[in-house]
């Protein structure tokens, strides 16, 4: 440690030290620490830097400055900041504005992405090291769920290049790959055991928040943020305020079940707005935990709430009473693409159909006296025992003829 007096006369203080580097080689580094006047810089605050600064408890000069210039750099922990306060929505804590959805966004960002990518710019970052952070991901998180964040990120960059203060990437981001329209909804056994695990469930809102899942396919958000005034029992309709996929202000609607009505109408009373209130008047937050208790008791450990949406689906799509356009009607999908995934089970309303036109083909070419052999050459349907006749023989493909 050493001093220097500048041209006013004032004492600059510097320290010299060694720092290890890699292969067990040293580096000399001079540094200046400030001065007697201006900073009150004495011999003896010099070398307790100086000491702090071998240890690694304080950073460098250089280091510094690095911190410094990407604090003043649009790092992704800045342009975070940025994008959720054009957003409305605040930085540091989720958003539980009324009307909206949890908040995945502050989640997947506060959760995965800050600890990683808060201090870096865009330009730092490489797609080996998002192919890394990729991969640890997947091994403790869903691969939509690990998607979601890649696609936060890349987000925010493009927000800050739509607004010329970064540069997109470089490279094509690689998503994880996995199947969306897997379905998993529960069969009867796993119905009695969950129906009979409700009966006994001593919170009564939980366990109408779930029979509201099973009877109307409802999502969770949509379901927990019902206020009383959006069921109309006289005209069996349910209202819902910007249901997910829909713009801000939107209302769809639903049918309302019967059986629901009779539920629902025997909550217990409350004075909260909300058809199943949490503390302080508000929705209900908790209803994960209730979920979680359930399916324990009921053997339903690998089922999420969610299976309860495709189990109103499959059985609304088995019952042949609707078609495929109806069916995206009751779920509120709003592509075309998403309820194709319960298509297969439209199979007994097309053969129903199906039926439906050949037996009015058969009854117009029935004789008149009731004859029970048809006219024009049509064949009676064949038994299992008829397809096994010798002399039958169905057509292949492209040869046009029956031999």
């Amino acid at each position: 440690m050493h001093y220097i007096l500048n041209s006013q006369g004032r004492k600059v203080f510097y320290i010299i030290y060694w720092i290890k580097k890699n292969a067990g080689q040293f580096k000399k580094v001079e540094e200046k620490v400030g001065d007697a006047k201006r900073n009150d810089m004495t011999a003896a605050r010099a070398a307790a830097i100086r000491s702090r600064r071998m240890s690694g408890e304080e950073k460098s000069n250089r280091e510094m400055r690095i911190e410094a210039r990407k604090t003043a750099e649009w790092t992704i922990g800045r342009l975070w900041e940025e994008y959720r306060s054009q957003k409305g929505k605040p930085p540091d804590k989720p958003n539980y504005q009324i009307g909206t959805y949890a908040d995945a966004d502050y989640f997947a960002y506060a959760g995965h992405l800050k600890e990683r990518f808060a201090k870096k710019h865009p330009s730092e970052i490489s797609s080996i090291e998002l192919g890394r952070f990729r991969n640890e991901k997947l091994k403790a998180l869903s691969p939509q769920y690990v998607k979601h964040c890649l696609t936060l990120l890349v987000r925010l960059v493009r927000f800050g290049a739509k607004h010329k203060l970064v540069s997109l990437f470089d490279f094509q981001v690689e998503y994880p790959r996995f199947d969306n329209k897997v379905t998993n909804p529960l069969n009867a056994m796993h119905l009695k055991a969950l129906i009979k695990t409700l009966a006994e469930y001593e919170n009564a809102h939980a366990r109408a928040v779930v029979l509201t899942a099973l009877m109307t396919g409802l999502r969770r958000g949509s379901i927990l943020r019902l206020k009383k005034s959006d069921l109309d029992f006289e005209r069996g309709t349910i209202y819902l305020n910007r249901p997910k996929g829909t713009p801000t202000g939107a209302i769809e609607t639903i049918p309302f079940p019967l059986p629901l009505q009779g539920i629902l109408r025997g909550l217990p009373p409350n004075d909260s707005d909300y058809l199943f209130p949490g503390r302080g008047g508000d929705f209900m937050v908790d209803g994960k935990r209730h979920w979680i208790e359930i399916k324990k008791r009921a053997g339903l450990e690998g089922f999420r709430f969610h299976d309860l949406r495709h189990t109103f689906a499959t059985l609304v799509a088995a019952s042949g009473q609707v078609d495929i356009r109806e069916l995206q009607r009751l779920l509120l999908h709003k592509s075309f693409e998403m309820t194709l995934r319960y298509s297969h089970l439209l199979d007994s309303r097309l053969q129903q159909a199906s039926n439906t036109a050949s037996n009015v083909i058969l009854d117009l070419a029935k004789e008149d006296e009731g004859e029970t052999v048809p006219r024009f050459g049509l064949l009676p349907a064949l038994s299992p025992s008829d397809m096994k006749d010798k002399n039958f023989k169905p057509v292949r493909k492209g040869s046009g003829k029956t031999k």
